[in-house]
């Protein structure tokens, strides 16, 4: 073992802890901008209309849109608090590849945008890296998995 290793293997817990508040912080202010109402997409519904203008069929769009924007502030929450944080890391790693391959890519998006541009989808990407790391680590032992005794 390298004298580094010895050094930093009692803060993995921390180092956990780290990753899951930064990505739940990052999903519940991002759900938060589909769900308020008095965001810039009009709420959940303003979110659903624009996701039948990309295409999704009427009342499947509006139900999306709610279970996305509701789904990414209460999924944050739990990737927080470290509650079930696996099982909240397969769905969002679905909507990062869904996000990348179905949307970001066949629009033209750039690995990175130039300036002034907004994102590309390295940001959909290090969040699927993030949520994979999750996903094979766990919550760490800083985490109310750990507290609650689950076997995730």
């Amino acid at each position: 073992m390298f004298p580094l290793d010895t050094f930093f293997a009692p803060a993995t817990g921390i180092a956990l802890l780290i990753l899951r508040v930064s990505l739940g912080v990052i999903f519940i202010v991002h759900g938060w901008m589909k769900a308020n109402p008095s965001g810039p997409m009009g709420g959940a519904r303003g979110y659903g209309q624009m996701l039948g203008q990309m295409g999704m069929p009427g009342t499947f769009g509006l139900v999306v849109g709610y279970v996305h924007a509701w789904g990414e502030v209460i999924g944050g929450i739990m990737l927080i608090l470290g509650l079930l944080t696996r099982l909240v890391a397969i769905p969002f790693a679905i909507v990062m590849l869904l996000a990348i391959f179905m949307a970001k890519i066949p629009q033209g998006t750039p690995f990175m945008a130039g300036e002034g541009q907004g994102t590309g989808w390295e940001f959909d990407f290090i969040n699927l890296a993030t949520l994979l790391a999750l996903l094979i680590m766990g919550s760490g032992s800083i985490s109310l998995d750990r507290l609650l005794g689950l076997p995730l």
